[in-house]
């Protein structure tokens, strides 16, 4: 059922980190629009996990789901229980700014099918995190520029409602992964962009968990394009050849090309190749993985990275 007096539903998938849940829900509740949303808090955690207790100010769905389910059955669980015209999808360790709600939301009032945020490093201020925060949010950092787009950042972005719904009778399967509904909705006519003005902070992991999060996320994304049911024998072996090689100076040259006009942003991805380049041509061979074995313990790896792993807070937001 719809309520009028919700203007935005923020769904947040957690898992057992009860600390990092009870941040967003704080960081929520002290929104400048606070009144206006409503969060949707979709748990995974096992029926043992300590209960998460919500904030009394702010509206608040709780949805519990089985472990064994999938990123995009969460997802899709979180959107059937929303009930406001826009409903904006948030990680766990991304923490919006006070603001953030109140920027969605207008942003909405324009004709975007869907609106992506803009990122700041979450992490500490140091080399690595950085240059991780560069090599997975460079496209979309602080200050962001505000126009029509046509990727935007996975698992965090706003849709109107409406959109969705144009995606038709499956639309369960399209919250598999945003790149495809994206995809949808442009063959549709409908446009996306990202608001500058609606900034949140990225917590990252350790490199090693970066780089099995890359790896397990471009396997699983190879094996659902590249699964030796979708593709012959020869087109796998080739895009698994060539992707090591093609990949990584590809993907560095687009983001390159994205920071040409931010000169503090760009030197610190010149500053920052090495762990970059890492990341990317670990990703690169998890396409080939994808691509010649399927997707093996990928799902799993990626729902751990995205929900389990430890995040590395900045001071700021402790």
């Amino acid at each position: 059922m719809m309520n009028d007096s919700v203007l935005l539903s923020v769904v947040v998938v957690i898992g057992r980190d009860r600390d990092r849940a009870g941040e967003m829900l704080t960081a929520l509740a002290e929104q400048t629009a606070a009144d206006k949303l409503e969060a949707i808090i979709v748990d995974t955690a096992p029926a043992y996990a300590p209960v998460i207790i919500a904030e009394a100010k702010l509206c608040t769905v709780l949805v519990g789901l089985e472990q064994d389910r999938a990123w995009g059955q969460a997802m899709y669980a979180g959107f059937k229980s929303a009930s406001a015209p826009v409903i904006a999808f948030l990680e766990d360790h991304c923490i919006p700014a006070r603001n953030w709600a109140e920027m969605i939301i207008a942003a909405h009032d324009e004709p975007w099918a869907a609106v992506g945020y803009a990122f700041r490093n979450g992490s500490p201020d140091t080399y690595l995190f950085r240059s991780i925060f560069i090599a997975e949010y460079g496209f979309w950092a602080d200050p962001a520029g505000n126009s029509t787009v046509t990727y935007l950042p996975g698992n965090n972005i706003s849709y109107k409602r409406a959109a969705l719904l144009q995606l038709g009778n499956e639309i369960e399967h399209w919250f598999s992964g945003d790149d495809e509904t994206l995809a949808a909705l442009r063959k549709r006519g409908l446009e996306v962009t990202v608001e500058p003005a609606a900034l949140v902070a990225h917590q990252a992991t350790a490199l090693g968990d970066t780089l099995r999060g890359h790896f397990s996320l471009a396997r699983l994304s190879a094996s659902s394009t590249y699964g030796k049911d979708q593709r012959p024998l020869l087109t796998r072996l080739a895009v698994a050849l060539v992707s090591p090689f093609l990949f990584p100076p590809v993907r560095l040259f687009r983001l390159l090309w994205c920071l040409r006009q931010r000169p503090g942003l760009k030197w610190r991805f010149f500053a920052g190749l090495p762990v970059i380049y890492l990341i990317y041509q670990w990703a690169a061979v998890g396409i080939s993985m994808g691509c010649l074995f399927g997707e093996g313990v990928s799902r799993k790896d990626f729902e751990w990275s995205q929900l389990n792993s430890p995040r590395v807070r900045a001071e700021f937001l402790k």
